[in-house]
C-alpha cells in the first residue's frame, strides 16, 4: 500500500477505473472463484461484452 491508507488505495483505484471508462472501453471485474472456474469464467466473458470465437 506504499504508506497509503485503505481509503486512499480504494479511491485511487476508483479514479483509475473512472479514467479507463472515460476512454471508452468496457471495464469488468471478477473475483477469484470466477477466475478459477473455467465454466463460470466462460459464461462471465460474453455477459461482459467479450465476443466468443471458435
Amino acid at each position: 500500500m506504499s504508506g497509503r491508507t485503505t481509503d486512499e488505495v480504494v479511491m485511487n483505484e476508483k479514479r483509475r477505473e473512472d479514467r479507463l471508462r472515460a476512454c471508452g472501453p468496457s471495464v469488468s471485474r471478477w473475483d477469484w472463484p470466477v477466475a478459477r472456474d473455467l465454466e463460470a469464467f466462460g459464461m462471465f466473458l460474453p455477459r461482459s461484452g467479450v465476443p466468443r470465437t471458435r
